[in-house]
C-alpha cells in the first residue's frame, strides 16, 4: 500500500517510524511544516516528523499552504492508496479525496472533548482519569 503521510509533532513522528516498519506500506512522501526559527537565538528547527523521515530516508515536501498548486499536482501524480493524519493541520477536501482509499486521521484524545491543536496538553492539565485516541476518516 502506497501512502502519503502529513504530520508535524514527536507524536506524529512517533506514528511514522512504526508505520515505516510494516513491509506492506510503502510510505511515498511525507508531509510537514517548514523549518521554523525558535529560541532566544532564532536557530531554525525543524519538525520532530521531518526529523524522523529523514533518518528513515524518506522523501519529504514541506508545505504551509495546502492549497498550493504545485502540491496539489504532486499528491496527485502520487496516486497514493491512502493517506494519513497525524497531528496536522485542517487537510481540505480538495486534497484529501486525492487518495484513493481515503485519508484516515489519528487524534490525541477522546473526541469530542479536546479538539484542536493540544489535546493531551489539556486532558493532563485538567486531571483527566482517561485518555486515548480517536481515529477516523476525513470527510466533509
Amino acid at each position: 500500500m502506497n501512502i502519503i503521510f502529513f504530520g508535524n509533532p514527536e507524536f506524529a513522528a512517533t506514528s511514522l517510524e512504526h508505520l515505516s516498519s510494516f513491509k506492506n506500506i510503502n510510505i511515498e512522501l511525507v508531509i510537514t511544516n517548514p523549518d521554523k526559527k525558535m529560541g532566544r537565538g532564532l536557530t531554525s528547527k525543524m519538525s520532530s516528523v521531518k526529523e524522523r523521515a529523514l533518518k528513515l530516508s524518506l522523501k519529504i515536501l514541506e508545505s504551509n499552504n495546502l492549497l498550493d498548486d504545485d502540491l496539489y499536482n504532486t499528491l496527485k501524480s502520487i496516486k497514493a492508496d491512502l493517506f494519513i493524519v497525524v497531528a496536522y493541520k485542517f487537510i481540505p477536501k480538495k486534497i484529501h479525496q486525492l487518495a484513493k482509499k481515503g485519508a484516515i486521521n489519528l487524534h490525541a484524545s477522546l473526541l469530542p472533548k479536546y479538539r484542536g491543536a493540544s489535546p493531551i496538553q489539556y486532558a493532563l492539565l485538567n486531571g483527566e482519569n482517561k485518555t486515548g485516541l480517536t481515529t477516523f476518516y476525513l470527510n466533509d
